[in-house]
């Protein structure tokens, strides 16, 4: 296993709220109720996500779990966790794609399953 970390560059910058439209305040509330959400406890806080925290099995190449740190350094979200599949598990990156795309920095297991086992703020303890 891999351990590492990146900041998220695009929500580092603090975005200014959007309004929606009428009909996509209509969409986004039937959309729901036909196609399951991957992610239902934390689809809002994922904007929010400063660092990332990411488990990767380098064996399988693939990304067995994942933390989402905020601007506090409180854990907001996490992955998969209860409902939800997780943001980063759902993807097929190979961990020279995240080095590539986002400069990650290696961290020691015990860092990760610190931050793993702190209930911080997500929605499902």
């Amino acid at each position: 296993m891999k351990y590492f970390k990146y900041i998220d560059k695009f929500n580092v910058k603090v975005k200014q709220p959007t309004k929606e439209s009428f009909v996509e305040k209509i969409m986004l509330r039937i959309l729901p109720s036909i196609i399951p959400r991957a992610n239902p406890d934390f689809d809002r806080l994922y904007d929010k996500v400063i660092t990332w925290y990411i488990e990767y099995d380098d064996i399988n190449n693939v990304t067995n779990r994942e933390i989402g740190v905020n601007k506090d350094g409180i854990v907001i979200v996490k992955g998969p966790f209860g409902k939800n599949l997780g943001f980063w598990t759902d993807e097929d990156l190979t961990i020279e794609q995240y080095d590539t795309d986002f400069k990650i920095e290696y961290v020691e297991q015990d860092e990760f399953e610190k931050l793993w086992l702190t209930e911080g703020q997500t929605p499902c303890k």
